[in-house]
């Protein structure tokens, strides 16, 4: 044992170590943020500005990403289903694909059809997830969000 340190103790000391070296830091979260602001003028500039909001889910607000973890977001639009937001958000990331002095490069652009439909790409070499008028994961965001107020202890919960 080092200099009568118990095992749990050195167990303890090497998952915090492994914690840093894996949590978010400040120049990590800044860049999803700075991604995400991003895609939130493109797909404000398809869907209008008037009714919609763009809020992110996931692991990123909760600040528990690892360091290839992708951004989750949602539209959120009030009044009629949003129709064709696809087709209107691929060109605009197919036209900020092919800009040489876009702020991110933009590659990778996909649509997915399942239950919930979504947009797919690389911003700057992050994998970003695009959805419209989907609450699940901002309910599962607030769910963890006040489980781990409950648990408090420094943000156990989220570490």
């Amino acid at each position: 044992l080092e200099s009568g340190r118990s095992d749990r103790q050195i167990l303890e000391d090497h998952i915090t170590k492994l914690i840093q070296n894996i949590q978010p830091n400040r120049r990590s979260i800044n860049r999803r943020y700075a991604v995400f602001n991003y895609i939130q003028k493109l797909l404000l500039r398809c869907l209008g500005t008037q009714h919609c909001t763009v809020t992110m889910f996931g692991s990123v607000p909760l600040r528990t990403f690892l360091p290839d973890g992708d951004i989750d977001l949602t539209a959120l639009c009030a009044g009629p289903p949003v129709t064709g937001w696809t087709d209107k958000l691929r060109a605009a990331l197919d036209q900020e694909e092919r800009n040489p002095t876009a702020d991110f490069s933009v590659r990778d652009v996909q649509t997915i059809h399942a239950e919930v439909k979504l947009m797919k790409c690389l911003v700057g070499d992050i994998v970003v997830d695009i959805s419209v008028n989907q609450l699940g994961g901002l309910c599962t965001l607030c769910f963890l969000e006040e489980v781990d107020r409950h648990i408090g202890r420094d943000n156990l919960f989220k570490r």
